[in-house]
């Protein structure tokens, strides 16, 4: 939708549509619940948060998996690593 990621109510976008077969089917998985994402799902929700930051037309070109790997290498990773430092030295907030 080209909507920032950053935005709560675009992730929660995100977030449904990748969890609403957790509703809607049987789920073999007890771990799989409406309200968490096993890993699978986690993995397509960075992906959609990805391409709804980084837009087809401001990829110059770029394929969406070097894209992605771009953004999770030089953006999201560096980011957490702050982070948690961050955290363990006591000037984070108690929640990310």
């Amino acid at each position: 939708d080209g909507k920032s990621c950053a935005a709560p109510s675009s992730f929660l976008a995100i977030f449904c549509r990748v969890n609403i077969d957790d509703d809607l089917y049987y789920q073999d998985q007890a771990e799989d619940s409406a309200s968490e994402l096993v890993y699978d799902e986690f993995v397509e929700v960075m992906a959609r948060c990805c391409d709804a930051k980084i837009t087809p037309q401001s990829r110059g070109g770029k394929s969406f998996e070097e894209t992605l790997q771009n953004w999770l290498e030089y953006v999201v990773v560096p980011t957490y690593r702050t982070l948690i430092k961050d955290r363990k030295r006591g000037i984070a907030k108690d929640k990310i």
